[in-house]
């Protein structure tokens, strides 16, 4: 009877421990984005997927990528309000993790194009923006992010950002009414914003 009784203790035991394993609130998964507007010639391309036409609110996870074409503007928005304005002739790819209601990452990639950026300030995580040649990691921050194959350049309207050279390994702190510019040769310049910027 014993026996019986030890059994079923350890048979419930395991669904108990099963079941919650199976709501744990803190499961990583993708990070999710809306399209929120689109104007003209947007396209997004999941992972391992070929591009298709982008429509208002469509979702984007971890992987997907956002190609706009000449005179064509995609808005991305998160979920904490941050937003991204892809500008004309952009690819950017967005990558992130949340785990419960905590964000623990979220990168933007983008090797070509402008983004305008709002990004809302986090208790802990940091966005960063990443290209082939440098890494910005931002919190609290907006202002405009130019991508050309030999130059990364970010004018900051508010807030700062840490802007790092991935060729020389150098870093510099960008802040407001500043622009920060690295280049492809591992040089970084962090000068006063001109009134055209």
């Amino acid at each position: 009877m014993k026996k019986k009784h030890l059994v079923l203790a350890v048979l419930i035991g395991s669904i108990f421990i099963v079941n919650t394993a199976w709501r744990m609130p803190q499961d990583k998964r993708d990070i999710q984005a809306i399209l929120v507007k689109v104007i003209n010639n947007v396209e997004k391309k999941e992972t391992a997927k070929g591009w298709t036409t982008a429509i208002p609110l469509d979702k984007l996870r971890s992987g997907y990528e956002v190609r706009t074409q000449a005179k064509s503007v995609a808005v991305v928005l998160f979920s904490d309000q941050s937003k991204l304005i892809v500008r004309e002739k952009s690819i950017a790819e967005i990558k992130g993790q949340v785990q419960g209601k905590q964000v623990l990452d979220r990168n933007v990639h983008m090797a070509r194009g402008g983004i305008r950026f709002d990004v809302k300030k986090g208790e802990k995580e940091q966005f960063r923006f990443s290209s082939p040649i440098s890494v910005a990691s931002i919190r609290g921050t907006s202002g405009l992010w130019n991508q050309t194959e030999g130059f990364s350049t970010f004018i900051m309207n508010t807030g700062g950002l840490d802007l790092t050279s991935l060729i020389s390994n150098r870093s510099e702190i960008v802040n407001q009414g500043f622009t920060g510019v690295a280049d492809s040769t591992g040089n970084l310049l962090v000068r006063e914003s001109t009134k055209d910027e």
